[in-house]
C-alpha cells in the first residue's frame, strides 16, 4: 500500500511540475528560515550551559539601598564571601573569585617586538579549572594556572601574538595602569584554549592567576594580600559558588543574609557609616543572560521578549508556507477530481484517499526539508555574522535541534496536507466522474481567508521591521555619532604620558587634514565606564549643590564634535582663565530655573574634590558659565538627557584622544598617526577604534534583533509572493474560457488584467484594515522601552501597504498579463 502511495505521489508531481516547484520553493525557504531561528533560539536558551555543572553554579551579587530608597545593584562582592559560604553552608561545596580590570593592558612579545592592547584579561584563582569552562587544547588544564606567572591564552590570541610559533613556554611582558602600576609583569604561556563561544558570559582572550599581582598591590600597613583577598566588606570580585545538587536560591540567600548580619555585628562603625540596607543577590549562571536587573556582563545580555518574538516569527513563516501548500493543493483539486471519482468507484475508501494525499504532503515536505538543510549549511556562516553568534555546524546534531527538526517535519506535513486530503477525499463520486466538480462556497471563503491571513502577517512584519530599523537608525544618529565613522578614538589615559600630549597634538596638526585633535571621556557614556557625577554650586542662582554628569575635555572638543552652541561661546585656546570655565546643556538651565541667556556669565564653583575626578583642590575654585549647548543624548536611548557640564580639564584616567579623519584617507592617516605615536610614546601600545564602533557596541542586542527581523520579514514576504504566484497561475487557468469570451465581446487587455487583480486587491484591502492597528499597537508597546522614540507617521503605514500592494500586483500580473494578451480563439478551445 505504501509503495502504491509513493508511486502515485511521484506521478502526481511529474504531471504538475510548476505546482511542485512552487510548493517546494516556498516550503524549503520557510523551513530553512525556521531552522535558522531555532538554531539562534537554541544558542540563546543554552547560554552558559558550557559549565560542567551549570545547574549547580551560582554567581553572587549585592544590592545597596540608601535611606531615600535608591537602589544600587552591584555584581561584585568582597572576596571573603565565597570562603564564608563554603565554610558555613553545608550546601556550598566550593567557590572561586575572578576579576576584570578596567582599562586595557599591553602585552609585549619582545623577540618580534609585537605588542597588543587588550581589555580581555580575566584574573582568576588557580582552581579556575575546577569551576569554570576552560577548554584547554594545549598544555596541562589542571596546572596551567598553578604558577602565578603562568598565563593561558586563546587560540586566536596566540595567532595574533606569536603567529605560527608554538606559544607554550613563550614569555611576554604585561603592563597595566592599575594592576601593575605600569610596571612590567613577566608571564609565561602555559596553556592554549579554544576561543570561547558567543553564548557564554565570560569570553576572555587571556587568563592569568591574580596572585601574579601580589608584588604590585599596595595595602595599609599590617594588611597582607591574603587578608585583603578574604575581606568581608571591602574589595570587589566576580564570585561564583558551586553547590550540591537541588540546592535552591532561598537557602543560599538565607545564608548570605546571616553572613551580612554578622559583618555588621562585627563592625559596628560600618553600620553607623552606612545609612541604608544591604541585600544579597544570587543567580544560577543559567539565568544571568536574561537578567535585566543586574548587569552581570558589560555587553551581550539577552532579552527574553525577543526570544518570544523570534519564536513567533518562525511559527508565522511556517504557517505561511503551509497556507501556500493548502491553497495550491485545494485549488488544483479540480485537476484530480476525476482521479478521486475513479478511485472511489473502484472501491477506494476515504481513509485510503486521505492516506494517499497525506503521503504526497509528507514527500513534498521531506524533499523541501532536505533542501532547507542544504540552505542552512550554506547560509550558516553568513547568519552567524549577521546575528553576532558563533553557532557551529555540530549544533544541527544536538538533541534539542534534532527533536525540533523532527517535530517541525511532522507538523508541517500534517498542517499542509490535512485539509487538502480531507477536502479531496470528500468529493462526490458521481459528480466528479461527470466532470461537474465545482468549488463550494465554503472552500472559496476558506482559501480567501488564508490568503488574507498571509497578507496580514506580511503587512505586520513589514511595518514592524521598518519601525525597528528607523528606531535603530535614530538611536545611532546621536550628535556624538554624527561623524562617528570619521572620528578615531585612541586610548590615552592610563597608558600614555599626559605631559607629551601637546607634542603629539601639534605634530598631528602639522598635517592640514588633521586639524581636529582633542581629548574627552570615553564616549558614548555607559554605566560600566565609571562615574561621571561631579559636585557644582552656582552661587549667583542658588545655594544648593548639584552633582551633575561631566565631560572632561580639551578646549576644542565642542568644535570637533560639532555641538551646537545656543548661547555664549566655546572655550578659547590660549585663554588660561577658561581652565575654570564650563559650558552646560539646556537641561542644566532648566534644572536651575534659568534661561540659557541668563546662565551665560554666572559664577560656578567647584567644591573641594580629591581623587578620581582629577580636581585636587585645597579650597573651592570659582569659574563661570561661558556657554550653553543644545541638548544631545550622550548616553543610550534608554536614558533621558540629564544636566551636563563640559569642563576643559581632561580626566586623570578616563582620557580618550579623538582625531577627526578626512573622508577617503582613513588608512593613510592612521598610518601617519601610528608613526607619530611611536615617536612620541615609544614602548606604549596604540589602541584605537572609531566612535561609531562604540555606538554599535552599545546596541549589540538591538542591532542583532533588527537585522534578523529584517531578513526574516523579507523571507516571509517572499514566501507569500511565491504562494500568490502559484495561486494567480491557477486562477488564470480556471478563468481561461471566461477570458476568451470577454475578449471576444470586446474587453480590453487592461479590463482583463484588472479582473484578475481585483480578487487579490480586495483581499489585500481587508487585510490592511486588520494589520495596521495591530502593527501600531505592537510597535507602540515595543517603543515604550526607549526614552527617545522614532515617530510612527501615517506615511510609514501607507508606504508599507503600497509596497505590499506593488509586490502583489507584480506577482499576480505576470500570469494575468499573459492571459490578457492571449489569443481568444485558443482560450475558447481550452479543454
Amino acid at each position: 500500500m505504501l509503495k502504491n502511495y509513493f508511486t502515485v505521489a511521484l506521478r502526481a508531481f511529474a504531471k504538475q511540475k510548476v505546482y511542485a516547484v512552487i510548493n517546494i520553493l516556498g516550503l524549503s525557504v520557510g523551513l530553512a528560515a525556521a531552522l535558522l531561528i531555532f538554531l539562534y533560539l537554541h544558542s540563546e536558551l543554552t547560554y552558559d550551559r558550557q559549565f560542567e555543572r551549570s545547574e549547580d553554579t551560582y554567581i553572587l551579587g549585592v544590592k545597596f539601598i540608601d535611606k531615600e530608597g535608591n537602589q544600587y545593584p552591584n555584581t561584585y562582592v568582597p572576596g571573603g564571601w565565597t570562603t564564608y559560604l563554603k565554610e558555613n553552608l553545608e550546601s556550598v561545596t566550593g567557590g572561586i573569585r575572578t576579576m576584570w580590570m578596567g582599562m586595557p593592558a599591553s602585552i609585549h612579545y619582545v623577540p618580534d617586538d609585537r605588542m597588543i592592547m587588550t581589555e580581555d584579561i580575566l584574573w582568576v584563582q588557580s582552581n579556575f579549572h575546577e569551576f569554570m569552562y576552560f577548554p584547554v587544547i594545549t598544555g596541562n588544564r589542571e596546572k596551567a594556572l598553578e604558577n602565578p606567572t603562568g598565563m593561558a591564552i586563546s587560540q586566536s590570541s596566540a595567532r595574533d601574538l606569536f603567529g605560527d610559533e608554538d606559544p607554550i613556554g613563550k614569555q611576554v611582558t604585561l603592563r597595566h595602569s592599575f594592576a601593575t602600576n605600569n610596571q612590567p609583569l613577566e608571564l609565561t604561556v602555559s596553556a592554549v584554549y579554544e576561543d570561547y563561544p558567543q553564548n557564554i558570559h565570560i569570553r576572555p582572550k587571556y587568563i592569568v592567576n591574580y596572585y601574579a599581582l601580589r608584588p604590585f598591590q599596595q595595602f595599609p600597613p599590617g594588611v597582607t594580600f591574603e587578608q585583603y583577598e578574604e575581606h568581608m566588606y571591602q574589595g570587589g570580585y566576580q564570585s561564583y559558588i558551586l553547590t550540591k545538587p537541588d540546592t535552591d536560591e532561598e537557602t543560599l540567600l538565607a545564608g548570605m543574609n546571616t553572613m551580612i548580619d554578622q559583618v555588621f555585628a562585627d563592625n559596628p562603625n560600618l553600620a553607623e557609616e552606612f545609612e541604608g540596607t544591604v541585600e544579597p543577590v544570587v543567580r544560577n549562571v543559567q539565568d544571568i543572560h536574561f537578567d535585566k536587573e543586574y548587569a552581570w556582563v558589560t555587553e551581550g545580555g539577552g532579552d527574553i521578549t525577543y526570544i518570544y518574538t523570534f519564536a513567533s516569527i518562525a511559527l508565522l513563516i511556517i504557517i505561511i508556507a503551509c497556507i501556500n501548500y493548502m491553497n495550491l493543493a485545494t485549488a488544483r483539486s479540480a485537476k484530480r477530481s476525476k482521479e478521486v471519482g475513479l478511485r472511489k468507484s473502484l472501491g477506494g475508501e476515504r481513509q485510503q484517499l486521505v492516506g494517499q494525499f497525506m503521503m504526497e504532503s509528507f514527500l513534498m515536505v521531506f524533499l523541501s526539508f532536505l533542501i532547507a538543510l542544504l540552505l542552512v549549511v550554506v547560509i550558516l556562516p553568513e547568519f552567524n555574522e549577521l546575528a553576532s553568534t558563533s553557532i557551529p555546524y555540530s549544533a544541527l546534531f544536538s538533541t534539542g535541534i534534532l527533536l525540533s527538526m523532527f517535530g517541525l517535519l511532522l507538523f508541517v506535513a500534517f498542517m499542509s496536507g490535512i485539509y487538502p486530503a480531507l477536502f479531496l477525499s470528500a468529493m462526490n463520486t458521481i459528480d466528479t466522474l461527470k466532470g461537474k466538480f465545482t468549488f463550494s462556497k465554503g472552500s472559496n471563503i476558506l482559501r480567501k481567508s488564508l490568503i488574507g491571513f498571509q497578507f496580514v502577517i506580511a503587512i505586520i512584519l513589514l511595518i514592524s521591521t521598518v519601525i525597528a530599523v528607523n528606531q535603530m537608525s535614530m538611536m545611532q544618529s546621536s550628535k556624538l555619532n554624527e561623524a562617528g565613522d570619521q572620528i578615531l578614538s585612541i586610548r590615552h589615559g592610563g597608558t600614555a604620558d599626559y605631559n607629551k600630549y601637546a607634542t603629539f597634538k601639534n605634530m598631528l596638526k602639522q598635517d592640514p587634514d588633521l586639524q581636529y585633535v582633542t581629548f574627552g571621556n570615553h564616549l558614548p557614556r555607559l554605566d560600566f565606564f565609571g562615574p561621571l557625577g561631579v559636585p557644582y554650586k552656582f552661587p549667583d542662582v542658588t545655594d544648593e549643590e548639584y552633582e551633575w554628569n561631566t565631560f572632561n575635555v580639551d578646549y576644542d572638543f565642542i568644535k570637533t564634535y560639532g555641538l551646537e552652541l545656543i548661547e555664549g561661546r566655546d572655550f578659547q585656546i590660549g585663554n588660561t582663565s577658561d581652565s575654570l570655565s564650563i559650558v552646560i546643556n539646556e537641561k542644566a538651565c532648566v534644572a536651575l530655573g534659568k534661561t540659557p541667556a541668563e546662565m551665560v556669565g554666572t559664577a560656578m564653583s567647584y567644591p573641594k574634590v580629591n581623587g578620581y575626578f582629577n580636581y585636587d583642590y585645597e579650597q573651592p575654585q570659582t569659574g563661570q558659565v561661558v556657554g550653553v549647548v543644545k541638548d544631545f543624548p550622550y548616553q543610550s536611548a534608554y536614558q533621558a538627557i540629564d544636566p551636563l557640564v563640559i569642563s576643559p580639564k581632561p580626566h586623570a584616567i578616563d582620557r580618550i584622544l579623538y582625531v577627526k579623519l578626512p573622508e577617503g584617507k582613513f588608512q593613510e592617516k592612521i598610518v601617519l598617526i601610528e608613526k607619530v605615536w611611536k615617536q612620541v610614546y615609544p614602548g606604549v601600545g596604540l589602541d584605537y577604534w572609531f566612535v561609531n564602533d562604540e555606538f554599535e557596541r552599545m546596541y549589540v542586542l538591538e542591532r542583532r534583533v533588527s537585522a534578523l527581523a529584517t531578513n526574516f520579514a523579507g523571507l516571509a514576504i517572499f514566501i507569500t509572493c511565491v504562494g500568490l504566484f502559484g495561486l494567480a497561475s491557477f486562477t488564470t487557468e480556471q478563468k481561461t474560457k471566461e477570458i476568451g469570451i470577454r475578449k471576444a465581446l470586446g474587453a480590453s487587455n487592461f479590463q482583463i488584467l484588472f479582473l484578475l487583480l481585483k480578487l487579490f486587491l480586495q483581499i489585500l484591502i481587508v487585510a490592511a484594515l486588520i494589520a495596521v492597528p495591530v502593527s501600531y499597537f505592537l510597535s507602540e508597546w515595543w517603543l515604550q522601552n526607549f526614552v527617545y522614540q522614532t515617530p510612527m507617521s501615517w506615511t510609514l503605514f501607507v508606504g508599507s501597504i503600497l509596497a505590499i500592494t506593488l509586490l502583489t500586483v507584480i506577482t499576480v500580473s505576470f500570469e494575468s498579463l499573459k492571459a490578457s494578451l492571449s489569443d481568444p480563439v485558443k482560450a475558447l478551445r481550452y479543454e
